[in-house]
């Protein structure tokens, strides 16, 4: 049976493609080395573009009889996928889109990774409680759909818990050097500063905030969680994830061993959210004894007691899992578990 992938494996966010990519064909070489059911995995790159994504989706649906889908690993094209998905009644799961309009899509769209409003609510409560930041900027890039749902949640949550976002300055990625935003978080006084984003531009808001002497700390969501963004800019700041091997016990050690086999280096959350989302598709799918469609749909909806490595996957009505984050914290490039916080 064919699974057809849909990532950026190249353009600004092909770092997160490619981890996905790796993890998801290490799942399926398992899956069919163990005999159950035969995968035909199909990956097209999107490159990060909605259109692009679109067509592929399209295209895995008409010209290879994809029964599943898996993809996209940003917000904006994951919802764009789920809009063919669902007219044409084929199953859809993204391993790391966040934003809560995706599952809202239909009954064929399924996320295999907390949405915004949690992941959000997790972070404003570490900064409040274990952080006791009180005053908070944050820094939103309206261009984007991920950017601005998770600074709505986070901005409620932080409020709610008896912090105040005291300001909230736009940034566009192609900017330069972030002057007018890093300038107006300077002048607030924030304690803190929330940066939902992803890597590129994080990685280089950092470095001009570092440069300019901002000494308020850098919070973070699920983008900041790559290779791409660590480095002495980094340092000290925090961010949330779906994975930490820490966290996963004994089944992360055999992950690790084997991706470090295949791949020559470390898997990170991507690579470990789209190993979950591949295992757990193969799962419904020998469940489903070859039905396609809403059989499969039906059969990929009741699944409870997933084990997955970021933790167990069983669906809400809405196909939405209920999962907890961590909190990490780089430190000598390295990713530090800081907290975990369930539901």
């Amino acid at each position: 049976m064919v699974v057809g992938v849909v990532l950026p494996l190249t353009g600004p966010q092909a770092s997160y493609g490619v981890a996905t990519r790796a993890g998801v064909e290490l799942a399926a070489r398992e899956v069919n080395a163990a005999g159950k059911v035969r995968l035909q995995v199909v990956v097209m790159d999107d490159q990060g573009d909605h259109a692009l994504a679109v067509s592929a989706a399209q295209r895995l649906i008409a010209h290879d009889r994809a029964a599943l889908l898996i993809g996209e690993v940003s917000s904006g094209a994951s919802v764009a996928l789920a809009q063919v998905a669902e007219r044409a009644q084929v199953p859809l799961i993204s391993p790391s889109a966040t934003a809560p309009e995706l599952t809202r899509q239909g009954p064929f769209v399924f996320r295999a990774c907390a949405a915004d409003p949690f992941q959000a609510l997790a972070m404003a409560r570490f900064a409040t409680e274990d952080l006791k930041a009180r005053r908070f900027g944050v820094l939103v890039d309206l261009g984007s759909t991920y950017s601005p749902a998770l600074a709505d949640a986070f901005g409620a949550a932080v409020e709610a818990a008896g912090g105040q976002v005291v300001a909230r300055p736009q940034y566009d990625p192609s900017d330069p050097d972030f002057e007018a935003p890093l300038a107006a978080l300077a002048e607030a006084k924030v304690d803190a500063v929330y940066l939902p984003g992803y890597a590129r531009e994080v990685r280089r808001i950092l470095a001009a905030a570092r440069a300019r002497g901002l000494g308020a700390v850098f919070l973070g969501g699920d983008g900041w969680d790559t290779p791409e963004v660590s480095g002495p800019d980094a340092e000290g700041h925090y961010f949330v994830s779906h994975y930490a091997p820490e966290e996963a016990g004994v089944r992360a050690a055999g992950f690790s061993a084997a991706y470090q086999a295949a791949y020559n280096e470390a898997p990170d959350a991507y690579a470990a959210l789209g190993y979950d989302t591949l295992k757990l598709a193969a799962k419904a799918i020998a469940e489903a004894g070859g039905a396609r469609g809403e059989g499969l749909r039906a059969t990929l909806a009741g699944q409870r007691g997933f084990e997955g490595l970021t933790g167990e996957i069983a669906f809400n009505p809405d196909g939405d899992p209920a999962k907890g984050v961590v909190v990490l914290k780089w430190a000598g490039g390295q990713r530090v578990v800081a907290r975990a916080i369930t539901p």
